[in-house]
């Protein structure tokens, strides 16, 4: 399925229109069950590959992942410390939760729940794969800290993990995209109390805030 589906873009359209989405993730969801996550992982490994060229996910697709040991799986992946599967874990949470309907809010509520998941994603931005994954990792942490039932705790939690000056030194360093998602997770975490006083005490803030205010003026 994966060699038709690089092939052609025509290939990939036959194939997730005749259902491959929904099918692939109704088979990770099955799979993801086993008592273990190891009796089945080389399965596993291969469907979430899969399931990166099956987007967009239609709702159906997504509703799959909806179960808790399909959740914790991804994160599973995402701590895995093997690059190819944390690549494909934060890309297909990004696609779960990066639209505004309620279906995707009610996939950020279950993500900012599942044990770990913070700080799983905060190791892809401590430690990065590669570009899409860092701005993957972002994207998703800014929709929990933002939106979830338990964005208070989430932040509270990045704070403790060191964010602050992570997210400050990502927007010095980084290129233009990632610096601009490391910003909006900063002013996120700034609009709470704890957070604002741990930026206002790094040393990087001034000239992080001035590059902002030249680079990327609102």
């Amino acid at each position: 399925m994966k060699s038709l589906t690089k092939e052609s873009e025509r290939n990939k359209r036959c194939i997730v229109s005749n259902g491959a989405g929904e099918v692939l993730s109704e088979a990770f969801q099955a799979f993801s069950m086993a008592s273990s996550f190891d009796e089945n992982d080389d399965v596993l490994e291969e469907i979430l590959s899969a399931l990166t060229m099956m987007f967009p996910l239609n709702v159906q697709a997504k509703g799959f992942f909806g179960s808790a040991s399909a959740m914790q799986c991804l994160i599973w992946f995402l701590r895995s410390g093997d690059l190819s599967r944390g690549r494909n874990a934060v890309l297909v949470l990004k696609e779960l939760v990066s639209s505004s309907s309620s279906h995707n809010t009610t996939k950020v509520d279950e993500l900012s729940e599942t044990e770990g998941a913070i700080e799983a994603l905060f190791k892809l931005i401590k430690d990065p794969i590669c570009p899409s994954s860092t701005k993957a990792a972002l994207l998703i942490i800014h929709q929990i800290i933002t939106s979830s039932p338990t964005k208070d705790k989430q932040v509270r939690n990045l704070v403790n993990l060191g964010a602050i000056s992570l997210l400050l030194e990502t927007s010095l360093d980084s290129e233009r995209s990632i610096c601009e998602k490391a910003l909006a997770v900063l002013d996120a975490i700034s609009d709470t109390e704890e957070g604002r006083r741990m930026a206002i005490d790094n040393a990087l803030s001034m000239p992080v805030w001035s590059r902002k205010s030249s680079e990327f003026p609102t």
